[in-house]
């Protein structure tokens, strides 16, 4: 809700997440809070609340480990809230819940506590955009980085947020860069988007407003609203609506359409109005979404959007460090600690997207799960934490691959040089 530098001198950063959604909120904001550079924690709340309009309840300790997975993945430390007696006693039936959430996080955090993420993706949060939209502290609204956010991650890739002084300068580590959807961006700052790829970088622009703004790159001639009506995307042999507005993109010669809307939920009905197109630029690429994508999945979360949003990613970058197969239910973190590379995975089945559930105790186990990792020569080991088990490496043409035969909530893998 401050997408800032950290200007006070303060000793570290805290804050708490929503009761509701809180896995997914808690991913957010542990990736906003993580590069400001200051000792960091997220407080989870320890039961179901919001506004007392539903009876409030005792979250169980798996929904509170699945908050605190999300958040010491990212290097931060964990706190939970519990409501007190009025006379400030404790409610003893609590401890139960107390000792399991902690022994969950202690078993973990002596791998992940205070470690960085590997550059892979970054996500732009547009700090300028953000603040000329916003009409007073904290009232700003962040739902596009949020929904794009919540694709990125539940297409299995490992993604930070950054905002623009976190990409400063070093743009270049990113092998892809996504800015979501919005209608400023620094001059500033984009000149040095555009310096980024045409000296090799990969961006991945989404949304109606967006697109305009980088009109040069994306190799557009003309953009115009297109009329409201529904449509439909493409990915996986399947159609999805998208129930938003779009723009209808005309290129330039050497640009290039990647997919079209469909008029209707039929492989026949396909349109004339363009989802998505590339340009080579400079030695980079870039792509565009003529739709606001993230926005769109945060209120209604479809699996053709994130395949059609994975598909973008895919094609600008093929080959990441770390490749998880085998549940779209898993997220992935990579980051590094005293030079060690740590592959955090995380289950993030459940019903904590549904706002009429407040309350579970169950989540099923994800079965044999293959990890791809680039590696430059095989590791010594790759150790499954916190269970200690160290796992069988293919290892080919510098890729180690391993099975995970069970993802219960939250494991890491240790890779030993």
């Amino acid at each position: 809700m401050m997408p800032e530098p950290v200007n006070t001198n303060v000793d570290y950063l805290s804050g708490d997440v929503t009761p509701q959604n809180g896995v997914y909120r808690s991913a957010f904001e542990a990736r906003c809070i993580a590069p400001q550079g200051k000792p960091w924690d997220l407080m989870a709340w320890g039961f179901s609340w919001n506004g007392a309009k539903m009876p409030l309840n005792v979250k169980s300790a798996i929904q509170l480990e699945q908050e605190a997975a999300q958040i010491m993945a990212m290097g931060g430390g964990v706190q939970f809230y519990f409501q007190q007696n009025r006379d400030l006693s404790l409610r003893p039936w609590l401890s139960t819940i107390l000792s399991e959430i902690g022994t969950f996080c202690r078993a973990r955090q002596q791998y992940v506590h205070k470690a960085k993420a590997i550059p892979q993706i970054a996500l732009l949060y547009p700090t300028v955009y953000y603040q000329k939209n916003t009409k007073g502290p904290f009232s700003g609204s962040s739902s596009m980085v949020q929904g794009t956010m919540n694709m990125i991650l539940d297409g299995q890739h490992p993604v930070e947020i950054l905002m623009e002084h976190h990409l400063h300068g070093r743009m270049n580590q990113y092998p892809l860069i996504i800015v979501p959807e919005c209608n400023f961006i620094e001059p500033a700052f984009q000149a040095e988007l555009d310096k980024y790829v045409n000296e090799g970088g990969k961006l991945l622009i989404i949304g109606n407003e967006t697109t305009k703004l980088f009109d040069n790159e994306l190799g557009i001639k003309s953009l115009v609203k297109a009329e409201d009506s529904q449509l439909f995307v493409e990915a996986s042999n399947k159609l999805g609506g998208i129930g938003s507005s779009v723009v209808s993109a005309e290129l330039l010669p050497g640009a290039t359409e990647i997919s079209s809307f469909y008029n209707s939920s039929d492989f026949r009905n396909k349109g004339q109005i363009i989802s998505s197109s590339v340009n080579h630029y400079g030695k980079g690429s870039v792509t565009g979404v003529y739709f606001n994508a993230g926005s769109i999945y945060l209120d209604y979360k479809s699996h053709v959007l994130r395949d059609f949003i994975s598909n973008r990613i895919d094609e600008l970058f093929p080959n990441p460090l770390v490749t998880v197969t085998g549940s779209h239910l898993v997220h992935v973190a990579v980051n590094q600690i005293n030079n060690k590379m740590l592959i955090n995975l995380m289950n993030v089945a459940g019903e904590h997207t549904n706002p009429k559930s407040i309350g579970f105790d169950e989540i099923p186990s994800l079965k044999e799960l293959t990890v791809q990792i680039q590696t430059p020569k095989k590791p010594s080991m790759i150790i499954l934490q916190p269970e200690g088990r160290s796992l069988n490496i293919d290892f080919q043409n510098g890729t180690s691959k391993v099975v995970i035969p069970e993802l219960a909530i939250y494991s890491i893998l240790e890779i030993v040089k």
